[in-house]
């Protein structure tokens, strides 16, 4: 301890000092005008103080600590990297609490401001100054969007309680003000019984003030009062019961892709369900609503879905299994006016029963019968089917071992293991009545996967039908053990339909499917996906490589290309100049029309004075109403 007067009072095991006075204890320097300090307790009160807790510095009237707890009363706080100066980022609260026990800091409200300029209010904080993540950060940011004009906005994340909370005001030149608030929850505690939790939810509201600003998909002109609302809860109890639900509302089919263009890639394909399941070692039992929330998105409503599994069980015999699935649903199909097109009440039966016969060392012959019974109800109708399967598998697997050790790829031997599959399948309508008059609203027009090659395994059926199939599979698998932790280097696998007859061409087109995943170490990854119907020439193929160049770059290259839709190529790179400079690039490529629909590049800047700076510059081109240059700036002025 240093000051201009120190007195120590001998009898009460004080000491006061006065004028200039230093303290120096336990990590942390004080600096204040005068200090009491308690010497048998360590209680202290310090008046003008000027402290610092990394990574904060603190300037406040009173500063006391009793026992466990310190109390900071009228404080200003910024980050001890930032310039010095009257525009230095500062956080001013009027109460804050400290308890050195938890680890816990509780404040009041305050103010955030850029020198004596008022940025924004903030909410009381509460959080914990042992976990690595940050509980406050404020950013200001700016640019230029096609359709949106020139605009300037303000984010403020926090968490109390374990919420962290996101809060975003940003106004558009030719649109108004976008208000938005997201808040999310996350609880992954390991201990026993404990149950897994994730969820968010997300709102917006605009007063568009925009000018010919277009219609939605309907034609219709938009509503001044624009708005969404996304939610999302998944609960876990990390044994057999799980919650899950999803809500997407928008108040017109436009207001993602006006303002949250970057994300709109990944919000085209609205989900509005709740589904409650339980998994069970026997089974699972689940139900699941799923509803019109937007007019304008057309979609069939489940309401409900009920479904029970019961697992592979032997019975009668040891090795004589039987499967079982029941299903009961309300289908409601709506279109993008909220007009009902059609309905039906379905019960689907279905139940399997196999036996594997192991004809020599790796070899396994399995036959399976399966019968499954379809009852409809539409309108005053009652159609129904009922469907017998007879296939038979004979599958060969082999393995090997092979002693190889390195560190660097982090392996400690290998196994290799191979499969050859052949499948058949008959599948035959036993019985129906009123058929025709089954309204086929649970199908896929076109499956991205393969098909699947097992009546037990086909999930949307109204649109069965007789149909025979051959089909070989190749499968790969190579495994190794690191650190008594068992990790998977490659994968990959072949199937091709040799053979198939079916009463329609889409039915009777033959799959040829592809699929590898490559994953040496850490750092380098390949992904490749495709399949090829002969119907059409349909073909799909999903390619992606990523390359880490240790913890500075990072390169993905990837394709996608879908039947009549979507043919790109996407190159993703980004690279760490030094400690402070961070450079970001993408682009995509049509090689159909030989044209680069979008771009972007972005650098991200470290200063030495604590702030961070991001700027972007991206162009859209082949695109109704984005095609331009948007220009866009991001400056973190304080988090901790």
């Amino acid at each position: 301890m240093h000051a201009d007067e120190i007195l120590w009072d001998r009898n009460n095991s004080t000491v006061e000092a006065t004028g200039n006075a230093i303290f120096s204890a336990r990590g942390f320097r004080l600096l204040c005008d005068k200090l009491t300090l308690n010497l048998q307790n360590g209680n202290y009160e310090a008046q003008a103080v000027k402290a610092g807790f990394s990574p904060l510095v603190l300037q406040a009237d009173l500063i006391e600590k009793h026992e466990d707890k310190v109390k900071v009363t009228n404080s200003t706080s910024s980050e001890s990297e930032y310039f010095e100066g009257s525009t230095r980022p500062a956080f001013f609260l009027r109460n804050l609490t400290y308890d050195e026990n938890k680890s816990l800091v509780t404040t009041s409200s305050g103010v955030f401001s850029f020198g004596k300029l008022p940025l924004s209010p903030t909410p009381p904080l509460k959080f914990k100054t042992d976990q690595n993540k940050r509980s406050f950060s404020a950013k200001l940011k700016g640019g230029k969007r096609p359709n949106l004009g020139w605009y300037v906005g303000k984010e403020l994340e926090w968490e109390v309680a374990g919420i962290e909370t996101e809060t975003d005001i940003t106004g558009y030149s030719q649109r108004g003000v976008l208000l938005s608030t997201q808040l999310s929850y996350e609880m992954k505690n390991n201990t026993k019984g404990a149950p897994w939790v994730q969820s968010f939810i997300d709102f917006g509201w605009i007063k568009d003030q925009g000018v010919n600003i277009g219609l939605d998909r309907r034609d219709l002109a938009f509503s001044e009062q624009r708005n969404f609302v996304n939610t999302e809860v998944i609960i876990h109890d990390r044994e057999s019961l799980r919650v899950a639900g999803e809500v997407n509302y928008e108040s017109d089919s436009e207001i993602n892709r006006d303002f949250y263009i970057e994300d709109f890639s990944r919000s085209q394909w609205n989900d509005h369900f709740l589904e409650l399941a339980y998994e069970p070692d026997w089974g699972g039992v689940s139900t699941l609503h799923r509803w019109q929330v937007n007019e304008h998105e057309g979609l069939i409503e489940r309401r409900p879905n009920l479904r029970i599994d019961v697992s592979p069980t032997a019975y009668l015999h040891e090795t004589l299994f039987h499967t079982l699935s029941v299903e009961y649903s309300d289908l409601v199909e709506r279109d993008a006016w909220g007009r009902v097109d059609s309905q039906s009440t379905k019960l689907d039966t279905t139940l399997q029963t196999f036996r594997p016969f192991k004809i020599t060392k790796g070899l396994t012959y399995t036959p399976a019968m399966t019968l499954r019974n379809q009852l409809y109800q539409i309108d005053n109708a009652s159609p129904k089917r009922t469907w017998v399967e007879g296939s038979q598998e004979l599958r060969f697997h082999i393995f090997a071992d092979y002693l190889v050790d390195n560190d660097v790829w982090k392996i400690h031997d290998l196994r290799h293991s191979m499969d050859f599959i052949l499948h058949h399948a008959h599948l035959d309508l036993s019985d129906e009545g009123d058929q025709s008059l089954i309204n086929s609203q649970d199908f896929s027009p076109f499956m991205l996967n393969l098909e699947p090659e097992s009546l037990m395994d086909v999930i949307e059926a109204d649109r069965l039908e007789e149909s025979e199939i051959v089909r070989l599979d190749w499968k790969h698998q190579v495994m190794t053990n690191f650190d008594s932790n068992m990790r998977e280097l490659l994968s990959l696998r072949l199937s091709q339909d040799l053979w198939k007859e079916a009463n329609s061409p889409a039915m009777e087109a033959k799959s040829f499917y592809a699929q590898a995943d490559v994953h040496p170490a850490r750092w380098l990854q390949v992904r490749a996906q495709a399949k090829q119907n002969n119907q059409d020439s349909k073909k799909l193929n999903v390619f992606s490589a990523i390359i880490q160049d240790g913890y500075q770059s990072n390169y993905q290259l990837s394709r996608i290309k879908y039947p009549r839709s979507n043919n790109q190529w996407v190159l993703a790179v980004s690279r760490w100049i030094d400690h402070s400079k961070k450079v970001e690039f993408l682009t995509r490529y049509e090689p159909h029309n030989k044209r680069f629909p979008y771009w972007r590049i972005a650098m991200e800047i470290k200063s030495t004075h604590g702030l961070d700076y991001i700027i972007s510059v991206s162009e859209r081109n082949g695109t109704a109403k984005e095609d331009a240059l948007a220009f866009n700036f991001g400056l973190r002025l304080f988090s901790f």
